[in-house]
């Protein structure tokens, strides 16, 4: 199933909004995630598309509702 760019756009977003939400950095988030804040930050830029089981982790992470 391919996900639609405006979707996409969203998601990136609202990963930035959780991090900054809960006030971290992009580096301890990332470190959370077991990736590199470089590649967190190009999810947050929609540069690169948001995983499933990054999204899994995150929503585990911060008890977020898919």
């Amino acid at each position: 199933m391919a996900i639609d760019r405006p979707s996409a756009a969203r998601l990136g977003a609202k990963v930035r909004q959780l991090r900054r939400r809960v006030g971290i950095s992009q580096v301890q988030l990332a470190e959370r995630l077991g990736i590199s804040a470089s590649y967190l930050n190009l999810i947050e830029n929609n540069k690169r598309p948001l995983p499933a089981d990054l999204l899994i982790s995150l929503a585990q992470l911060y008890s977020v509702d898919l």
